[in-house]
């Protein structure tokens, strides 16, 4: 359809599917347009750190994640926590040390680092998560 000049107009809440689909993106709260752009330029534009994501049964307060070195913002659900950070190496050190303070280095799993995504960009702007 792009390569014959036409628009396809796209609502979805799944926001890797915009990521990967869009051109341009609309995000929308509350019926109010609150964000648009490329996916790459809503990125950019709310992210320059890279997220630290993991589980931990019972997972950290977001209070204590805020404080540790290089974090910029963390949100915790469920069992999963993700740590925003500007220094990965320093937040990375305190999530791990904290884990061994209180005894749960073995309930951390799937510790991995990502660059931000739209999903991220949402989470941002709206303070809440996409939930079906």
């Amino acid at each position: 359809m792009r390569t014959r000049g036409r628009t396809v107009f796209l609502t979805t809440h799944y926001m890797e599917e915009a990521e990967r689909l869009c051109d341009r993106v609309a995000i929308i709260d509350h019926g109010k347009i609150i964000a648009m752009g490329t996916p790459a330029e809503l990125i950019s534009n709310y992210f320059k750190e890279s997220a630290i994501q993991f589980e931990m049964q019972p997972p950290p307060p977001e209070i204590v994640l805020r404080t540790f070195p290089g974090t910029t913002q963390a949100v915790v659900s469920d069992n999963e926590a993700i740590v925003y950070s500007n220094d990965i190496p320093s937040t990375m050190s305190a999530i791990l040390k904290y884990a061994e303070k209180v005894d749960l280095a073995d309930q951390l799993k799937n510790l991995h680092v990502r660059e931000s995504t739209l999903e991220d960009v949402f989470l941002k702007l709206t303070g809440r998560r996409i939930r079906e």
